[in-house]
């Protein structure tokens, strides 16, 4: 074991020794706060406080309280309620510590991932202490340290179509905190088979949008999307990018629109807007969650969905998405969506689906965060290197050519010295177009003259990108280019910083 390693091993025990004492500090420190409860004498003077609410909730939600828009009544819903996010990642960090800030009562965290340093620009409920944890784990310690006194229920799996019904059962109200395609189907279809409300966000780039589906009689996400939209890889944070702030200012928006439909306030969310305002001495019907002392916290039933409304009552509210963009003027903007469809496979007038079904073949996409890797050289193309043998050409000083076919953001934030840039979408234009420019310390040209360059040269030419797809394209467009002499770098720089060189940035 070199010294690195020891040194890493010993920084993970000491991390772990800091959690410990960390869970130590806290128990006593409830033991103590017991006792000391126990032994404290009896007020000389009674009062009243709201039935179901503690002389400690008045004080930590008082500034909640004073507004007549929650009031007693709907902090007593928050502490009865029981919610279920599912993701704590971006949107889900916010989501997860305002829910928990705010007093509701169960809170559930659906996830499988564990904590990387990539993750902390903008999933804050994580940090630097905790980089390898799970993220439900790592999760349920900040909201411990926020409100000791919520119950916290943690599902450290991957959730899908055996069981995600059983979990859902257990919840009012569904928060969808995601980022992929297969998982916000099964989300949908199990909260409308359960008739639960959902709370849709996404969050991409500099953008982000929201939606409640499923609730007060509005349609789902299969109203929207009856087609499952154009899967794109490279559509997501790992890909595409992220601005830290936007998961987190969409995420505050979930948690907003949760509270609204648990507290049963007369404020329809953004999604829902009446088309005239009703007469005052008009109720607009929002659904009761039944969340008061009495009833405990009995769980959302056909209240919520269109069961009971007539056809005419639904048509009564127009529904919207809200989007939000960095860079436009205004940021926030809303557009009218359609309402339930009656033709809508699973919350239709004759539902086709009434079960599960199969999300990742329905969707042709996967249903974790995990790398796609394609797959469009054979396995046992003698012209796949790994990052290790290729390391050993720089080393023995073959003249060659290294070609970097990542999009030009990426190839600023990191390359191997004396690597030649081209895009990927400049290489797959190469048969079109013979002006494709390259950049290679300060030299320009075009694709043709690269390979002419090496054909001439007799070298062969090497292509890396990121994580070994892109540069499996840019190998076959060489090689219709007549150019046989050039080979594949499994693994891409992710391989290279893994097996080789462990201080090239990693992203």
């Amino acid at each position: 074991m070199d010294y690195l390693e020891s040194l890493k091993l010993e920084l993970e025990s000491a991390n772990n020794s800091i959690r410990e004492l960390e869970e130590k500090k806290r128990k006593l420190q409830e033991k103590i706060d017991n006792a000391a409860a126990k032994n404290k004498p009896c007020s000389s003077i009674a009062y009243d406080i709201p039935m179901n609410l503690e002389a400690n909730d008045i004080s930590r939600y008082s500034r909640q309280l004073l507004m007549s828009e929650i009031g007693p009544g709907g902090q007593s819903r928050l502490k009865n309620s029981k919610v279920l996010v599912i993701g704590a990642g971006g949107l889900g960090s916010s989501v997860l510590l305002y829910l928990c800030s705010m007093g509701v009562g169960t809170i559930g965290i659906v996830d499988h991932d564990q904590v990387d340093v990539s993750n902390l620009h903008r999933q804050i409920i994580h940090n630097e202490t905790r980089v390898g944890q799970s993220k439900v784990s790592s999760a349920r310690q900040s909201m411990k340290l926020l409100n000791s006194s919520c119950k916290i229920v943690e599902y450290d799996i991957h959730i899908n179509s055996e069981n995600a019904l059983g979990i859902v059962a257990n919840y009012d109200l569904v928060i969808d905190a995601t980022d992929n395609l297969p998982t916000r189907y099964l989300i949908n279809d199990s909260c409308v088979l359960l008739n639960k409300p959902l709370v849709y966000g996404s969050a991409l780039r500099t953008e982000g949008q929201l939606v409640v589906y499923n609730y007060n009689g509005g349609p789902c996400y299969r109203c929207m999307f009856r087609e499952r939209p154009y899967f794109d890889p490279k559509q997501s944070c790992s890909e595409a990018g992220v601005l830290g702030v936007v998961p987190g200012i969409i995420g505050c928006l979930q948690a907003c629109e949760a509270v609204k439909m648990i507290v049963n306030s007369d404020k329809v969310p953004l999604s829902q807007v009446p088309i005239s305002k009703p007469e005052p001495s008009c109720h607009i019907d929002q659904p009761n969650l039944n969340l008061n002392q009495n009833e405990g916290s009995d769980r959302l039933t056909s209240n919520l969905s269109s069961k009971g409304k007539s056809k005419g009552d639904l048509n009564k509210t127009q529904y919207f998405m809200t989007t939000f963009s960095v860079f436009n003027n205004p940021q926030f903007r809303q557009f009218r969506i359609r309402g339930r469809r009656d033709d809508c496979e699973i919350c239709g007038v004759n539902p086709k689906i009434n079960e599960l079904i199969d999300y990742v073949q329905f969707c042709g996409a996967s249903a974790t965060d995990a790398p796609i890797e394609l797959k469009v050289l054979n396995e046992t193309d003698p012209n796949r290197v790994s990052a290790l043998e290729y390391s050993k050409v720089r080393s023995s000083n073959v003249d060659h050519i290294l070609l970097d076919v990542r999009d030009k953001s990426q190839f600023e934030l990191c390359s191997i010295k004396g690597s030649v840039h081209i895009p990927i979408a400049s290489v797959l234009e190469s048969s079109k177009s013979s002006e494709q420019e390259i950049s290679c310390g300060g030299e320009s040209d075009s694709l043709e003259g690269l390979v002419a360059t090496a054909k001439s040269k007799k070298m062969p030419i090497y292509v890396i990108c990121r994580r070994g797809n892109l540069s499996q394209l840019a190998v076959k467009e060489l090689r219709n280019l007549s150019f046989m002499d050039c080979y594949q770098i499994d693994g891409g720089l992710t391989s290279w910083q893994k097996s080789v060189d462990p201080s090239f940035p990693s992203y």
